[in-house]
């Protein structure tokens, strides 16, 4: 009889990222907001990926980008 493994799968885990409990602002980049779950899982699968990080913005920073965030 195979052994199943009690640690969830990524797409459970995904699943639980996507649920409304979890719900967060959508400009969190998703490997900080793995990290902040403490979802080692995805947070692995995420960086194998060679997912990057946006470069944060000043304070006070006029952009297009952050314009649009303000409003």
């Amino acid at each position: 009889r195979p052994k199943r493994s009690s640690r969830p799968t990524i797409v459970k885990l995904m699943e639980r990222i996507q649920n409304p409990e979890y719900s967060t602002t959508m400009d969190v980049a998703p490997v900080i907001l793995a990290a902040h779950r403490n979802n080692y899982e995805i947070l692995t699968m995420l960086l194998k990926q060679d997912v990057s990080l946006p470069k944060p913005h000043a304070v006070g920073c006029e952009c297009t980008l952050c314009s649009a965030k303000k409003q």
